[in-house]
């Protein structure tokens, strides 16, 4: 495990940020689409879904981690309200079915995308809905990548 790293403390926007944008202009889906592209440049991790995969850009699990875990991988930005992942019940029951039927291990893994455009990845294992407070309990700091 990594040395402990606090999560980013949130800020205000400076604008009134539409549902379903980010405070940086572009969507919330290509927010988590320029995360995802970002751990499997930088990090290694192995796409599941999506262009680099050459699968549509949904499906059950975002990524492999380096240690083979299956990811569900969440991005915010440190102009969320607040840091949290919180799939459908009806997601989450077939994530975790998907995942037991595979033999695979699952972690949820959020990345805080700070003003500079470095995202800063925390992880946990399972899957759920969760919560990161300020002081990162439950959460592992994996390390940053440039967004």
């Amino acid at each position: 495990m990594k040395k402990k790293h606090l999560p980013p403390q949130r800020q205000t926007p400076a604008r009134y940020v539409a549902p379903g944008m980010t405070a940086f202009g572009i969507s919330s889906s290509r927010l988590g689409d320029l995360v995802e592209l970002a751990l499997a440049e930088q990090l290694g991790w192995v796409p599941l879904v999506g262009a680099l995969a050459g699968t549509q850009r949904q499906g059950a699990f975002d990524l492999q981690a380096p240690d083979g875990t299956w990811c569900e991988v969440k991005a915010v930005t440190v102009f969320a309200s607040e840091y949290k992942v919180k799939p459908t019940a009806k997601d989450l029951a077939d994530k975790v079915k998907w995942a037991r039927d595979a033999g695979k291990a699952t972690a949820t893994v959020m990345v805080i995308v700070r003003a500079d455009r470095v995202g800063m990845i925390y992880r946990r294992e399972g899957l759920g809905c969760f919560r990161m407070g300020m002081n990162g309990l439950n959460w592992n700091y994996v390390g940053k990548v440039k967004i």
